[in-house]
């Protein structure tokens, strides 16, 4: 009998070299303390198709870019990055790290990527200037609670299951009652 451990998902090992180029970036983000919001900055590397709509102009939380190694970012060492890349913020790293690091790695091993975008931020080098915006924020510890006052009441008009019948007649309990006598 063989006996093999679960190997990871598909997807999930996203191994990638130490010297491969990765974009990090700091993002303008909020935490929910006590119905406050708090302004946070967040280091967090950044996807090939990322840094290529924000240069095209999209309205975005990031302040600023550096073109950096995948060794670079995963030593989480603030005093070894320019510190043009923090504008002047104290800055954390973001969740999950090591993973997201690799996703956003592998986008840079496209053709497209190392061709074209990679040209916009040079490894080293701070980029800044774009369009920031707060107007949709990022909450970072945001937990959304569905409440039964959330439900929509349908309208009678548009009433596809009868209630408007119902509500004429009799009352659900005799309904229900006779759903059991069928």
């Amino acid at each position: 009998r063989v006996v093999r451990a679960c190997g990871p998902m598909h997807g999930e090992d996203l191994s990638v070299p130490g010297d491969a180029f990765v974009v990090l970036g700091l993002a303008h983000c909020f935490e929910q303390e006590g119905g406050k919001l708090n302004d946070c900055w967040v280091l967090e590397p950044v996807s090939a198709s990322t840094v290529e709509v924000v240069d095209n102009g999209a309205a975005t939380s990031y302040e600023a870019f550096v073109g950096l190694t995948v060794k670079d970012v995963l030593a989480q060492d603030l005093s070894a990055l320019p510190q043009d890349l923090l504008c002047g913020h104290e800055a954390k790293w973001g969740d999950n790290l090591e993973f997201r690091t690799g996703c956003a790695t592998r986008t840079w091993m496209r053709d497209h990527a190392r061709e074209v975008v990679r040209k916009l931020v040079p490894p080293g080098e701070v980029k800044t200037g774009f369009n920031t915006s707060t107007e949709h924020k990022r909450i970072l510890n945001f937990v959304h609670e569905v409440k039964d006052s959330d439900n929509i009441k349908q309208d009678m008009s548009i009433d596809v299951y009868g209630r408007e019948e119902d509500a004429e007649g009799e009352s659900s309990e005799d309904a229900i009652a006779e759903l059991y006598n069928v």
